[in-house]
């Protein structure tokens, strides 16, 4: 029998053979999960993007607050050094607070029209009638523009 010294065993070559597949296996496997783990992301930033993009809910002008805005510190330094003096809160007044007329008032009034107003709004605020106001400011449709001055004619 005629051996090759250099020839590896055979019992050898099937360990090579096993410990290649095993490597195999392993890269295969982490592939995969890196793939998975890659579309996952996407998918979550997809999601937030088309969130962002909807807007959200659009909130109810009650649950609005206005709020005066803050002033930006110049550095960190400047928030340490000295406080900053918060601005009083200003009072907010809606369409709603307007005050009533007294019963003592001229025969007119005259109110600027604010944006959002409506004939209708003004007429139910003011206890008079669209019909009224309309004649009162010789308008011929129920359009009326922010800045407007009209005349509410009292009952």
């Amino acid at each position: 029998m005629n051996s090759n010294p250099f020839q590896i065993p055979a019992c050898f070559q099937m360990e090579s053979e096993r410990r290649r597949r095993e490597r195999f296996k392993k890269y295969v496997f982490v592939s995969i999960a890196v793939a998975v783990l890659l579309l996952v992301g996407l998918l979550i930033q997809g999601c937030k993007s088309e969130r962002a993009a909807a807007g959200g809910p659009i909130p109810s002008a009650a649950a609005v607050s206005t709020l005066p805005a803050m002033p930006e510190p110049a550095s960190q330094d400047a928030i340490t050094a000295a406080p900053i003096a918060m601005p009083s809160p200003q009072p907010t007044v809606s369409k709603l607070d307007r005050p009533a007329q007294s019963k003592h008032a001229a025969a007119t009034v005259a109110v600027a029209v604010r944006s959002g107003d409506t004939l209708s709004g003004i007429a139910r605020l003011h206890r008079t009638t669209v019909a009224a106001i309309k004649a009162a400011n010789g308008l011929d449709s129920d359009h009326i523009f922010a800045g407007q001055t009209l005349k509410i004619p009292q009952t």
